[in-house]
């Protein structure tokens, strides 16, 4: 099974997604391998890794069917969007500070969380997608230690 990309062209276009509803995985590809960095859900913008030096270097995938909408740079200074943008980087820099402090088996948990908390689709990463992202001797760890279960062919956490 193919996953959808979400195209990263952030950087040609000025814009970036905003996610009406939907579940996006992001994975960050390092000299050693893939990394599940992040996962996006309803109101999250996605592609903002294009502020980086103006470089895309995050991969985006869809879980689930999403519903999207591109969002230009102008527009989020607008009424619309101005809000909800600054209360998701809030919310992201946050996340994105506590991993530094954590292991990435820490947070492949925190991001099957979100999932299984978000999502009505899906409750955690399907086995497909870890094969076709090469993640799956991570989320095997995982399963080692008891922290996720393998059922039905989705990696979910324990609760």
């Amino acid at each position: 099974m193919t996953y959808p990309y979400l195209k990263n062209f952030a950087t040609k276009s000025n814009s970036i997604y905003y996610i009406k509803s939907g579940i996006v995985a992001a994975l960050l590809y390092s000299k050693k391998k893939p990394f599940l960095c992040h996962i996006y859900t309803t109101g999250d913008f996605v592609g903002i890794d294009k502020y980086q030096d103006d470089v895309g270097i995050i991969d985006y995938y869809m879980l689930t069917e999403c519903d999207y909408e591109i969002v230009s740079d102008d527009q989020l200074n607008s009424e619309k969007y101005k809000e909800s943008f600054r209360e998701f980087m809030k919310t992201f820099l946050q996340e994105i500070t506590a991993y530094r402090t954590e292991d990435y088996d820490k947070i492949l948990e925190y991001n099957l969380e979100k999932i299984s908390r978000f999502s009505n689709e899906i409750e955690g990463i399907p086995l497909s997608f870890v094969k076709e992202m090469g993640i799956k001797n991570d989320l095997d760890k995982l399963l080692e230690k008891d922290k996720v279960v393998l059922e039905n062919q989705v990696y979910k956490i324990i609760k």
